[in-house]
């Protein structure tokens, strides 16, 4: 009898098993809702990443194009001169100062291209990560499903209290370093022209493409 009551006990004063899965459910559909219908999006962002080994983060900020599902731009105007162009599966990375631009093929591996993803393919989610949820209001804990040692350990996201749009990226990389990336005057009925997706090498850039030199096996 004593065990019985002890064993109540412990069940009644344990929280619901599927308490936090219900709210990763109700997050995860939440954020899947909020970006239903929208194929067009504008917004500044600035992005702080922390090396492992090194107390102080690095700063960045810039401004973000995106048309959905496979269109994105990042201009750098803080901290970086860099562009980074997405049309399909091709990403080119751009370095005005380095007269460079390389061109490489989306990889859910990489730890700079998750926000491509994400911000592309919400719906994608659950079939590369295990969903959970934070413990911040409107915060999913996202971890890879595959064992890849090149992914981040996990990937945070946090969602606007009212839109239920993507409002920062926290990614917790293999080795110890992090990147926090939070997005501001979000606009998703912005005009963008298809052009500014296009990327097209001005003189004397040189334009490398990693993946034929080192080719897939």
């Amino acid at each position: 009898m004593t065990r019985l009551l002890a064993l109540l006990a412990c069940l009644l004063l344990a929280p619901p098993a599927f308490a936090a899965g219900d709210a990763a459910e109700a997050g995860l559909a939440r954020l899947i809702g909020a970006y239903q219908g929208v194929e067009r999006l504008t917004a500044d962002f600035t992005q702080e990443t922390t090396y492992a080994g090194f107390s102080t983060a690095r700063a960045f900020g810039g401004r973000l194009e995106l048309v959905r599902p496979d269109r994105m731009r990042w201009d750098y105007r803080n901290g970086s001169d860099q562009q980074i162009y997405v049309a399909g599966r091709e990403v080119t990375v751009y370095a005005p100062a380095q007269q460079q631009a390389i061109v490489s093929t989306l990889s859910h591996a990489s730890d700079q291209q998750i926000p491509l993803h994400l911000l592309a393919d919400v719906t994608g989610i659950p079939k590369t990560y295990h969903v959970a949820a934070g413990t911040d209001p409107g915060e999913l804990v996202l971890t890879p499903l595959a064992d890849d040692p090149r992914a981040p350990t996990a990937v945070h996201l946090w969602l606007h209290p009212e839109t239920g749009l993507i409002r920062r990226v926290r990614l917790l990389l293999p080795g110890g370093s992090r990147s926090d990336i939070a997005f501001t005057n979000v606009d998703t009925g912005a005009a963008i022209n298809d052009a500014r997706f296009r990327f097209a090498a001005p003189k004397g850039v040189h334009v490398a493409r990693p993946e034929a030199i080192f080719p897939k096996r």
